[in-house]
Order: structure tokens, then C-alpha cells, then sequence
């Protein structure tokens, strides 16, 4: 394996520096290529980006090794890396999941890279090693570089990567048992992580939604379709001018836009029971209403420069929305209405909080909100109806006098 230093121009017109690795496919000798991100920009880094070419060398010299070469003398780091790369073609997974998968894998490959141990060398041992490790010094702190904790689930997420990798090489033939199925991870429960439930009832809804208008008129069309229709993030990214009926007063609920590395437009939903068509709200389709003619406006104003993807989320200039900006916008304004726990998700809570309160039965709202299954709606139905009892329980204490007795 040999690599180069390439550089490629973004669309924002930066010229960015990548190592270009060349290697040959094991099973057919063919020569492939591998781009990788230095994120250094061309200009007075060449030298630098250079010095990193044989660090990624190392780190992706699996690339060379196939089904056939491995064996149980390979290290463990490099028959890691080969399963997560096949994993993302697979088709077992989606991509957005792959990049989840990705994103754990980083504190793994790092670790096992330093600790070079081979397949037929793993025990559990070393496996309890690295989550011990990981639950003290796993985080690392960009500013000053200070160590700490990472969360018991987070490494929980490790270990079900590490062993699903481990059962690979079972099937493979490699390995005859599994050294890291049973070391378990110290810490919480992850059910012990679960905050209380940040929720709006039907008066704060339209306190909230006033203060949205006025403060953040941007993202009101996002909070009326978060508190009226429960939206996960994604769908409403995901909604288009033909997710619209104007005529039979509809709105359907077929397409996403996730993000996790990379924004993955996809032309279904969660679930199959996330796609619904539900009734388009008279307040909704007012708002709508107004900002396509907006659109129309905007793009004769923009003319060959619009971005015309019929996304009903977007700039002025047809650009859509990135899915981290509505997040970071909701937060913002949560802090600024003084309820800094309502999330965009949180008003998706909401939604099936006032429903609840309107009188609306599970399985009414498990359609409304597109859950798969009927579980889900009653396990938020009496996480609700136990904050509503506290609430109910304060308010007949203070309803009620306190008889003054004289012993």
C-alpha cells in the first residue's frame, strides 16, 4: 500500500488536502483507491499533510486483507476495521446507521491499535480492560485535551459493535467462541439514564407558539408541525410541495433526511408505520399556504441560482435546511422561552401529551404519530399519565384546607 497527496476543491471554493491510498484487492489484484480527509487546506500544509501519509498507511492496511487471508494470528484492530468497511456495503444496514457504527468504532480502533493483540489471543479479560478504560479516560477534551468518563450506555454501544464483530468471525471459522459475549459493562442501567419528560400542555403549547412567532418566526411553521403533528425531525425535512394535497386537505408523511456524518436524503420513512397520510390542520395549511407563495417569489428573485428540490424547509434561496441547524435553533429558543429542555423532539412529546389531554385513545394517537407498534404509545401513555398525576395529586393538596387540629 502507497499513498499521495491530492487536493480537491469544496463548494465552497476551499482547496483541501486529502492522502490518496493505492492498494490491490486481495481476491482479484485489482487497484483501487481510498480518499481520505486531512482537513488541512492547500495552501502552506503540503509538507504537513504529507507526514500523515504513512500513519494512514497503518491504519488502513486492512484494506489489503480479504476473507480468505484472514486467520486468527491477524490482529484484532485490523479484522475490526475489515468487518466495519464490509458492513457498510452490505446492505445489512443504512448508511446513517453504518456512520453511528463508524463514530463508536473510533474509540475501539484507537485503543486496539496501541494494544496490537491477536484474534486467538483475545480473552475476556482484555475486553473488561477496555471498558474499564473507556469509563475513566474515554472522553477527550478538544480544548485541553483532559481525560475523562465517557457514559456506561455509550460504552454499552461498544460492546454490541465488538461482539456482533467477534460473531463474524465465528461464521468466518476464525474464532470457535466469543471472548467478549459475556464481560459486561460496569456502570447505570441504561433505563437509568431516562429523564423526566419535558412536555407542553394545550395553554403553555400556545404560550410557546406565541413566544415562537415573535422571537424565532423562522422556525414556527417547524414548531407548529412538531406540537400539531408529533414530526420527528427527519420527516420534516423530509416534506416536499407533493407531500401536500391542498385539495383533499391531506398531508403525507413518505420520505426522511437523517444525518449522523452525512445528510442521507431517503425516499421512505422510520418505519412502515411511519408513513402516514394524516389531515392537513386549517392552521398548518394557512402557513403553508403563505410560505409557498413566498417560494414563488423567492425564486423568480433568485432565478438560475435558486435551488429548486421542492423541499418545503429551506433558505430563501431554496437551499434546504440542514438537519443541525433545526436542532440548534430550537435549543436556542428554548433557552430564550426559559425552558431549556424543550427540544425539537420534546415537542414531538408534546403532541402526544395534548392528545392525551384532548381525550384521544392510544391507538388514535399511535396512527397520528407514526409508531410502529402499540407498545411504544402505551409506554408514553403512562410515563404521562404519572406526570399528570403528580400535577393532579399538587392540585387537590392545594385545593383542599388544612383543618387546624388542638391536641
Amino acid at each position: 500500500m502507497t499513498g499521495s497527496i491530492q487536493t480537491k476543491t469544496t463548494k465552497s471554493g476551499k482547496r483541501m488536502l486529502y492522502v490518496v491510498l493505492y492498494y490491490k484487492q486481495p481476491s482479484t489484484l485489482k487497484g483501487c483507491t481510498k480518499w481520505l480527509s486531512t482537513g488541512l487546506e492547500e495552501k502552506g500544509n503540503k509538507r504537513k499533510a504529507a507526514a500523515l501519509i504513512p500513519e494512514y498507511v497503518e491504519k488502513y492496511r486492512f484494506l489489503e486483507h480479504d476473507g480468505a487471508e484472514q486467520s486468527a494470528d491477524m490482529p484484532f484492530v485490523d479484522y475490526y476495521q475489515s468487518w466495519l468497511e464490509k458492513k457498510k456495503t452490505d446492505g445489512s444496514i443504512e448508511m446513517s446507521t453504518w456512520e453511528g457504527y463508524k463514530l463508536h468504532s473510533t474509540h475501539i480502533i484507537d485503543y486496539f491499535s496501541i494494544h496490537k493483540i491477536k484474534l486467538c489471543e483475545l480473552t475476556p479479560k482484555h475486553f473488561q480492560e477496555y471498558y474499564d478504560y473507556q469509563l475513566q479516560y474515554g472522553k477527550k477534551s478538544q480544548k485541553t485535551g483532559e481525560r475523562s468518563a465517557l457514559a456506561p450506555r455509550t460504552v454499552r454501544s461498544h460492546k454490541n459493535l465488538i461482539v456482533n464483530s467477534l460473531n463474524q468471525a465465528m461464521i468466518d471459522g476464525i474464532l470457535a467462541s466469543n471472548p467478549a459475549q459475556y464481560v459486561s459493562v460496569r456502570g447505570k442501567r441504561n433505563k437509568d439514564y431516562r429523564k423526566k419528560e419535558a412536555f407542553l400542555t394545550i395553554a403553555e403549547a400556545n404560550d410557546y407558539l406565541g413566544f415562537i412567532s415573535k422571537e424565532h418566526p423562522r422556525i414556527l411553521l417547524t414548531a407548529y408541525l412538531g406540537i400539531y403533528y408529533g414530526f420527528r425531525r427527519s420527516e420534516m425535512l423530509g416534506l416536499t410541495w407533493d407531500s401536500i394535497d391542498f385539495g383533499s386537505h391531506k398531508i403525507t408523511i413518505n420520505r426522511t433526511v437523517v444525518k449522523v456524518i452525512t445528510t442521507v436524503e431517503k425516499e421512505r420513512t422510520k418505519t412502515k408505520s411511519s408513513a402516514r397520510t394524516l389531515d392537513l390542520l386549517p392552521n398548518v395549511e394557512k402557513m403553508l399556504r403563505q410560505l409557498q407563495q413566498e417560494q414563488a417569489e423567492n425564486r423568480k428573485f433568485f432565478g438560475n441560482t435558486y435551488h429548486d428540490t421542492l423541499y418545503i424547509l429551506c433558505w430563501e434561496d431554496g437551499k434546504p435546511y440542514a438537519p443541525d441547524y433545526l436542532s440548534r435553533a430550537f435549543i436556542k429558543a428554548a433557552k430564550a422561552y426559559g425552558r431549556p429542555e424543550l427540544t425539537l423532539h420534546k415537542l414531538r412529546h408534546s403532541c402526544a401529551s395534548i392528545l392525551f389531554e384532548m381525550g384521544w385513545t392510544p391507538k388514535e394517537i399511535q396512527h397520528w404519530l407514526g409508531h410502529a407498534d402499540y407498545y411504544t404509545t402505551m409506554n408514553i401513555y403512562t410515563h404521562l399519565s404519572n406526570e399528570t398525576l403528580s400535577y393532579k395529586s399538587a392540585a387537590l393538596n392545594d385545593s383542599l384546607k388544612l383543618i387546624e387540629q388542638k391536641f
